[in-house]
């Protein structure tokens, strides 16, 4: 069995067409998502002429919404207002395509009798063409984020212009000998865990130690330096 083709075509004032593809060979994984809206509407032919709209569609026991989702459940959105689910995602179809790979008219429509219960088709006798709906789609994909690196950890936490290094030496410049001992101690334990961390600061007697410590924190953290921030902002 040969692949079904996609085929699309810009009803809306958008531009460049996205190539069509298989539909077996288009990726499906959790990383992109196309997205369906079905637009319905009610009318009749007069001499030949369509005259259809969303305004003549009768009560929901009968006609789905004016827009309906791929479950043909009601939408609140249409092509013209749909947002993306949340901030991970963003649009990868700079607009919405009517999908032209159905039995359909030249602009995207297919006719009935009924919503329910009767064939789909793109040709429009006036016996059995009360309603009609066209089928819209738009790809979405996941953004690709940065990945979490001890230097932009530092730059959470401290900020872009903090230098570690210049506060040591500046601290160490004005310590006592007691005091440069115990940041020597502290640099040779590994600090891998937010428990380890915490117990640490509380027991530095002094703000270079504590330094000393988040720098070791942020060296041996691992996983542990996502979930420092929260930490953080909600102790």
């Amino acid at each position: 069995m040969a692949d079904q083709q996609i085929h699309l075509v810009d009803h809306t004032d958008g531009e460049n067409t996205p190539t069509s593809q298989p539909e077996e060979q288009r990726p499906k994984t959790s990383d992109s998502h196309i997205d369906v809206l079905y637009e319905n509407q009610r009318g009749w032919f007069v001499f030949g002429i369509p005259l259809f709209s969303s305004k003549a569609l009768w009560n929901f026991k009968i006609d789905p919404a004016p827009w309906i989702d791929a479950r043909f459940r009601p939408s609140a959105v249409n092509i013209t207002n749909a947002q993306v689910p949340d901030p991970s995602w963003v649009w990868d179809w700079k607009s919405w395509y009517v999908d032209m790979s159905l039995d359909v008219d030249e602009e995207g429509w297919q006719y009935s009798l009924l919503f329910k219960g009767s064939p789909w088709h793109g040709n429009h006798p006036w016996f059995h063409s009360f309603v009609r709906r066209r089928r819209w789609l738009r790809k979405r994909i996941k953004q690709r984020l940065p990945p979490k690196t001890k230097e932009s950890a530092r730059e959470r936490l401290f900020g872009e212009t903090f230098s570690i290094g210049t506060t040591l030496a500046r601290s160490a410049t004005f310590g006592t000998t007691s005091g440069l001992q115990s940041v020597q101690e502290s640099l040779n334990e590994e600090v891998r865990d937010i428990a380890t961390l915490m117990r640490k600061l509380k027991a530095a007697a002094i703000d270079r130690e504590k330094i000393i410590i988040i720098h070791k924190f942020i060296d041996d953290g691992g996983e542990e330096l996502h979930y420092l921030a929260e930490q953080v902002c909600h102790p």
